[in-house]
């Protein structure tokens, strides 16, 4: 048996066949037959986790492609660099923009918590010009 297992799937093949026109012994022919179906299997589950991760790797390529698309689409140009400061600049947008959302509700409260709310919002306009400081 360890003889077999040792052999190159070519060689275990070529045994095989000279064996089965000639064999007197069923018993070595089994184990070859076994361990020809053993490497089939291994190398069928090789095979097909390598179909699946080609797979999984072309739909993230797709989903990649389309959510560059979208920003291209959406910033109107292919150049990267300018694409990167455009979405810094979206980001840096939208902090202020919530800074100032923030603002408009501390008027509703009292000042124990219009002043956390506008203190929240300072920090968000800091981190946006600190954004738009790093985009240029």
């Amino acid at each position: 048996m360890q003889r077999l297992i040792d052999m190159s799937t070519s060689e275990l093949v070529s045994l095989a066949r000279n064996y089965a026109s000639s064999i007197t012994e069923i018993g070595i022919y089994s184990e070859m037959v076994k361990e020809l179906a053993t490497r089939l299997s291994a190398n069928t589950t090789a095979v097909i986790q390598a179909i699946k991760e080609h797979d999984e790797l072309n739909l993230e390529h797709v989903s990649a492609m389309q959510t560059i698309g979208q920003i291209m689409e959406l910033v109107g140009t292919s150049d990267v660099d300018s694409i990167s400061g455009q979405v810094t600049g979206l980001k840096a947008s939208g902090l202020e923009s919530a800074a100032h959302r923030l603002g408009d509700f501390a008027k509703q409260y009292g000042p124990a918590k219009a002043e956390l709310l506008k203190a929240a919002g300072r920090k968000l306009l800091e981190e946006a010009a600190q954004l738009r400081k790093e985009a240029k």
